[in-house]
């Protein structure tokens, strides 16, 4: 059951990054030809010479990604480590495409619109993130896709850590009880968690 969540969660997580790197790519041609953002000198390519750069930085993006750890449990850790994240493996993801660019040179793919697509692909990765990392936390709150956790000991570090537990029900955990020897005295706002022995 936890692996097919699992998976089912990457799987999203994949579809979400790949359509705003493909989106973030259209909406750069977008901005430079179509809105006339940049000044064009030498014509408006058509969008179908584009296809081509879309699938290198689909691929480049995706294994980068994947390499930089963005597709592991990010369950319990903060929002800026995984942008963090994001902003590194963007970065290395656009020079390795900016290496590819410098050496296929078919159409031109100036510096702004190298830097247009870091930005928006940046963002937009991020933006798709925390939408689908805040679905997940409302889904916890409501005691859905929960990790079950049994504690072992009651002892000052076990209590902070129930404490931490019930005070963050967005990360997904659920206390099912404590494993020590009875009796065992239990703060009154534990008593709801049974001492299993």
């Amino acid at each position: 059951m936890l692996k097919r969540h699992a998976q089912l969660f990457l799987t999203v997580l994949y579809l979400g990054d790949s359509l705003m790197i493909l989106l973030s790519l259209r909406a750069t041609y977008y901005l430079r030809f179509e809105l006339g953002a940049f000044p064009v000198d030498k014509g408006i390519p058509p969008i179908e010479s584009f296809y081509g750069y879309g699938l290198v930085a689909w691929a480049v993006f995706m294994l980068n990604f994947k390499i930089c750890g963005l597709y592991l449990s990010s369950r319990g850790k903060p929002f800026w480590k995984e942008h963090f994240t994001i902003i590194k493996s963007t970065i290395l993801s656009l020079l390795i495409f900016s290496a590819f660019l410098f050496f296929y040179r078919e159409q031109s793919f100036s510096r702004n619109m190298t830097l247009l697509f870091f930005v928006l692909s940046t963002l937009s990765i991020m933006g798709s993130r925390i939408v689908i990392r805040n679905f997940l936390m409302a889904l916890r709150r409501r005691g859905k896709n929960l990790r079950y956790v049994l504690i072992v000991g009651v002892n000052n570090l076990s209590r902070e850590l129930a404490r931490r537990i019930d005070q963050n029900p967005e990360m997904g955990f659920k206390i099912i009880g404590f494993l020590d020897d009875p009796p065992i005295k239990l703060d009154p706002w534990m008593k709801s968690y049974p001492v299993l022995g």
